[in-house]
């Protein structure tokens, strides 16, 4: 005979799990408990109830007493956690670096409202995003040398923009009270430079203001973000470190580094070269402005330009050819010079009647071995070269210890 069969189980009592106050402000019923934990902040609370109705009656009337008495002898008081930390690599190189329309990993092919919410700290609203977005530096705008007519217009855009902000209450009509000017091109102030000493002003007038800008940018910020009720280590952390601070800051650095090449160059070559190059950079920065479907489109695709012509060390592909037909042109009136005069010119050391350069200065042409045409060949692609940046002033061949001789020499 079988033996009897062990009694059934009885089925286990469902248990509920009810949560309130948990991360981001989660409250809820769950049918286990690591579910309900996985929520569990410092300040929460949770219960375990055998009847899901009695869960959920618990959790309404937690929330309503927090609303009547949110200084309760059993509930926390309010917490308003905030965003996490900016992202890491705003602190280091632009991680997209090279791509025109994108900087440290956001894409600039979106809308405006996106845009604006990429760019701003996770959790702000709609319109709290759009008046951070307003923040961000028109950096080509910065005051250079201008009438005093475009003193008070230029001088004041960023400044009476960012005070508007952040006076602003809700029943500001905010579309007619920021920046709308700016596509006009006198938005450019580089192209009110006409001369050396204007280019050196502009300097001068952008160093001047850069810090106090990028300070009122921060200070603009956080005005608008105190309404969070974020801790103030997080609410810091956005306005000294976010997108729009970061990407003002680096508009601004590299801007100045785009004037002090300007610099350079108006030394090393002529103001005619450097000339072109202004109006290059006015034209592009145009572009940029007559293209743009929003403002904060506009300033990040120029800061974009600026941060990947600068890592080319301001390279201009369009203007080498212009550059070289500078170049070899006086190269050319030099030489007629040269055959006019006999050799003088090539005896005080100015010009080579062989390679027709004075790199190698009064030491002999170390290219007298070639042709005068090879020679002369020789010597423009040298010359080439370092028009164009290359550092070729370390290259030494054997014994030789005249460099600029031994280059000659070397170029093929």
């Amino acid at each position: 005979m079988d033996p009897p069969s062990p009694p059934p189980k009885k089925a286990a009592k469902p248990s509920w799990y009810a949560l309130v106050f948990g991360k981001d402000g989660h409250s809820g019923v769950f049918e286990n408990e690591a579910q309900a934990e996985s929520f569990r902040i410092a300040h929460s609370l949770i219960r375990k109830f055998s009847v899901e109705e009695e869960a959920w009656e618990w959790v309404r009337k937690a929330l309503l007493q927090r609303t009547s008495s949110p200084t309760g002898p059993n509930l926390p008081p309010p917490v308003v956690p905030g965003p996490t930390m900016p992202p890491i690599r705003l602190a280091g190189k632009d991680p997209s670096m090279g791509e025109s329309n994108e900087l440290f990993d956001q894409s600039l092919k979106v809308g405006a409202k996106e845009l604006q919410t990429k760019l701003s700290p996770p959790g702000v609203d709609e319109k709290m995003a759009k008046n951070l977005g307003h923040t961000l530096i028109d950096v080509v705008a910065l005051p250079g040398k201008h009438s005093q007519t475009e003193t008070d217009e230029i001088g004041t855009d960023i400044a009476r923009t960012l005070d508007e902000i952040a006076g602003r209450n809700d029943d500001d009509n905010e579309d007619n009270r920021v920046d709308t000017k700016w596509r006009n091109a006198s938005r450019n102030r580089l192209s009110t430079v006409k001369t050396a000493a204007d280019l050196l002003e502009h300097q001068k007038d952008v160093l001047d203001i850069s810090d106090e800008v990028i300070q009122k940018v921060m200070v603009t910020q956080e005005t608008i973000l105190l309404k969070t009720e974020w801790p103030t280590e997080i609410l810091e952390a956005w306005c000294f470190g976010g997108y729009l601070t970061t990407i003002s800051r680096r508009s601004t650095s590299l801007y100045l580094s785009l004037l002090k090449h300007l610099l350079r160059m108006h030394t090393a070559t002529s103001w005619e070269l450097t000339k072109k190059e202004i109006d290059y950079y006015v034209k592009k920065f145009q572009t940029f402005r007559d293209h743009a479907s929003s403002r904060l489109h506009c300033l990040c695709r120029i800061y974009t330009f600026l941060r990947d012509c600068c890592d080319e060390s301001w390279r201009v592909a369009e203007l080498d050819q212009f550059k070289l037909e500078g170049l070899y042109s006086k190269m050319e009136q030099i030489s007629v010079a040269s055959s006019v005069t006999g050799t003088e010119e090539g005896k005080s050391g100015k010009v080579c009647p062989k390679c027709r350069t004075g790199l190698h200065g009064l030491s002999p042409c170390p290219l007298k071995g070639f042709s005068q045409e090879e020679a002369k060949k020789r010597g423009r692609a040298i010359i080439a070269r370092l028009l164009l940046g290359e550092d070729l002033m370390n290259v030494e061949v054997g014994e030789k210890k005249n460099k600029r001789w031994t280059l000659l020499s070397k170029v093929s």
